[in-house]
């Protein structure tokens, strides 16, 4: 999985490509509770080059939004694709953790 990072402001923004399954979720969880163990205080993931995420993928975004509650941080995610949609929608992970249609509604939130 290739995983891109940039600094917008004061938001960390994490775009994962590829498929967040169990071959990917664990480093995928490690690369961003390392950042929130630096100090990123505001993590947005842009999911638009996700094309697919199974329960291993939805249990690290847990995981994630967790840790960065316990932090006081704060955590969104944003451009889901058709498919990962779907997948929030159906196991109700939509109601969980904040989803934006695209970055820019996001970073007006996390600011």
């Amino acid at each position: 999985m290739n995983i891109d990072e940039i600094k917008k402001d004061k938001t960390l923004v994490i775009t994962p490509e590829g498929r967040l399954d169990q071959v990917a979720a664990q480093s995928f969880q490690q690369k961003v509770i390392n950042s929130i163990e630096k100090g990123e205080s505001s993590i947005l993931i842009d999911f638009s080059k996700i094309n697919y995420i199974s329960s291993a993928g939805l249990r690290t975004l847990l995981i994630i939004a967790k840790r960065q509650k316990d932090s006081d941080g704060l955590f969104a995610i944003c451009s889901l694709t058709d498919s990962v949609n779907q997948v929030f929608k159906a196991s109700g992970f939509d109601t969980i953790v904040d989803v934006y249609p695209d970055q820019k509604s996001a970073l007006d939130k996390l600011i």
